[in-house]
């Protein structure tokens, strides 16, 4: 009898041998591997439960399948739908204006003890000593994995214009993400300006992010919208109205504005109130317009990045991932 036949012989016998009332088990051996940035799986499918070696009489040799390992082991796949391998580093962003690069600073400091990577998907000044430990310009796989594979903070992108640094490639931010702890990122630009709107290409977060940091500097308050918010012409009423002093009710919506490009569910954002320092006498302001803001559901914090101690909490994400 040939090899085909014996198969079919033998499901034919299986089949006919197994009583109609009991159903049809499925047993699944998965083997994974890395395929570009995503991981598969390939699944035998048995039709009794066996673990056969060799084809055997009464054991049929399964069929094949490759499918995205979320679809057979769930614990790969993180809130954005992505499957990620065993080890990734948790992703933060930071994301607004006045305050994103102490933010990083901050975050970097409070987390050395562990493999942290400052990095960008826009534009930023290398960080440098005390900050940073070591810089990575433009690394290779292996420079970036063996830059993290100690303790310590690490800044790595790629050389752009003005002396910063833009973000690392795909393949480079993914063997990165398998050596870190964390990844502390800048994810939009606010050309040294207090207060932000976004553009449509903005801002740029990595899949997997866990949290971000939505920055708003208070230092805008009393100002034209003109000289502190930038790209205030997104808003028609503002352009109309560059003049405008700056309130809590702009701030907030700068804020708004920042959380609805960000995409990331309320519970993963905190807004940090930056430069509370520089607006002393705008305290009940400040907290109306908190009130108001936490009514959305977002979680604010009033602060002053360069002297508040209480920041380590915050910034310490405990409580949060």
């Amino acid at each position: 009898m040939g090899y085909h036949a014996m198969r079919a012989n033998h499901s034919k016998t299986n089949a006919a041998a197994a009583p109609a009332s009991i159903m049809r088990l499925r047993c699944m051996i998965c083997f994974f591997w890395a395929l570009d940035t995503r991981f598969f799986a390939v699944v035998p499918v048995f039709d009794r439960v066996v673990f056969p070696v060799l084809e055997a009489p009464g054991i049929c040799i399964p069929s094949l399948r490759i499918v995205p390992v979320y679809e057979v082991c769930p614990i790969f796949v993180n809130h954005s739908k992505e499957a990620i391998p065993m080890h990734s580093a948790k992703r933060i962003a930071v994301i607004g204006a006045g305050g994103k690069t102490t933010t990083l600073s901050k975050l970097a400091d409070l987390h050395r003890t562990a493999r942290v990577l400052l990095t960008t998907t826009t534009h930023i000044f290398p960080f440098s000593p005390p900050v940073c430990d070591r810089l990575c310009i433009a690394p290779t796989t292996e420079e970036i994995t063996q830059a993290l594979a100690q303790p310590g903070v690490v800044c790595a992108g790629v050389p752009s214009k003005n002396g910063k640094l833009t973000g690392l490639s795909e393949e480079i931010l993914q063997a990165a993400s398998q050596s870190a702890d964390w990844i502390f990122y800048e994810a939009d630009g606010a050309r040294c300006l207090p207060l932000k709107l976004h553009a449509d290409t903005e801002p740029v977060i990595l899949p997997g992010t866990a949290h971000c940091f939505v920055v708003a500097g208070l230092s805008a308050w009393g100002k034209p919208i003109c000289e502190v918010v930038h790209r205030y012409q997104l808003r028609e009423d503002w352009a109309q109205n560059p003049g405008r002093l700056v309130d809590g009710a702009v701030i907030a919506d700068c804020v708004r504005d920042a959380v609805r490009a960000c995409g990331l569910p309320h519970a993963h954002l905190t807004v940090l109130l930056n430069q509370a320092d520089t607006v002393t006498e705008k305290v009940e302001e400040i907290a109306a317009m908190v009130r108001e803001l936490e009514a959305e559901g977002l979680t604010c914090k009033t602060c002053s990045l360069q002297e508040d101690g209480d920041l380590a909490k915050i910034l310490s994400l405990e409580g949060i991932l």
